[in-house]
């Protein structure tokens, strides 16, 4: 008797608490809070996975997850050197209205389909090289199923090269060629203006001809030089007299003295059936000016290509790239 008369207790007071309490839960967020946690649980589970191509990456945060809508994930993704990292791709899909897909780049865009799906969303990348995305899926949203996949471009390389790396000499008037797999942004060995100023190779504040164009004088110490379209393709530091071209080094063995004074303007040609370039960088004729063998029978170059250089979207090598031959003063054949 007494068990049942306390459990009696205990409903009539729950019902007197209940009862006192209705008006506060109905205006104040503490209802909200608590339909938030009863709407969690019982919300579906959503499948989120990264997707990529083996060989172009490695996924340092796991492939497949299942989360409610309101979590927060973070998926990161490592992408293998010949490749570089552009956009993270979204592919979602809705219960009434299929797959869609955007670009991560995208969700400040206020007309992305994105925004309507995901909150909190952002890209970063760390000191590693290691790209992450993390979001929110809203809790309005009808989505059940995210495929997130990086989106990567092939960086370019060197296919071939002449002279090729190999002990026998070749005449010192032989050509350089350098055969790249993509075609290759010609601006990658041609100097701006703006580059020269801020190497000080320039004078800053140029004067004005009559038509209103910069004029630029050498600055003290270095001289520049210019192709036939007027464009700068190398300039001489005239305290070492070492010359520079643009993502260019060709020198001695050794790297100290540069004999790129002995080259023409490079010349870069792309083809469109093949989609790569040819790098070409003829010597002069001019006998005066080719490569001073001096005393010994030959003498070793070295060729060396910027990591620097990039293809026609602006994606870089993904190393340098060097190389050695020989020159003697023998005339080509």
């Amino acid at each position: 008797m007494k068990k049942y008369v306390k459990i009696l207790s205990v409903i009539a007071l729950s019902l007197t608490l209940f009862t006192g309490c209705e008006n506060f839960l109905s205006g104040g967020s503490l209802k909200e809070e608590l339909q938030d946690i009863l709407d969690y649980q019982y919300a579906d589970y959503i499948s989120i996975r990264l997707d990529y191509t083996g060989g172009e990456g490695t996924a340092k945060s796991g492939t497949d997850f299942k989360k409610k809508p309101t979590d927060k994930i973070t998926i990161s993704f490592e992408p293998d050197e010949d490749y570089a990292f552009k956009d993270w791709e979204i592919l979602f899909s809705r219960n009434e209205e299929g797959s869609r897909s955007a670009m991560a780049s995208e969700f400040t865009n206020d007309q992305s389909d994105l925004n309507e799906i995901f909150e909190e969303l952002s890209i970063s990348t760390d000191d590693k090289g290691i790209e992450s995305i993390t979001f929110k899926i809203k809790k309005t949203t009808d989505i059940s199923q995210v495929i997130v996949k990086p989106y990567l471009e092939r960086r370019p390389d060197v296919k071939s090269n002449q002279p090729a790396q190999n002990p026998t000499p070749v005449s010192r008037q032989t050509p350089i060629f350098v055969e790249f797999s993509q075609k290759i942004d010609e601006n990658n060995f041609r100097f701006t203006a703006e580059e020269l100023e801020f190497l000080g190779v320039i004078e800053q504040d140029p004067e004005l001809d009559e038509e209103g164009n910069a004029v630029y004088h050498d600055a003290e110490n270095f001289t520049t030089y210019k192709d036939e379209e007027g464009k700068y393709y190398a300039y001489k530091s005239n305290a070492d007299s070492f010359t520079c071209l643009k993502n260019i080094e060709i020198t001695t063995d050794d790297g100290i003295k540069s004999v790129a004074d002995s080259y023409m303007p490079p010349k870069l040609e792309n083809s469109d059936s093949t989609s790569s370039a040819m790098l070409t960088i003829q010597p002069y004729s001019d006998p005066d000016k080719l490569i001073d063998i001096g005393n010994a029978d030959y003498k070793r170059i070295l060729v060396r290509l910027s990591k620097g250089i990039k293809n026609e979207n602006g994606v870089e090598m993904s190393s340098a790239y060097t190389w050695q031959y020989q020159v003697n003063e023998e005339t080509p054949t």
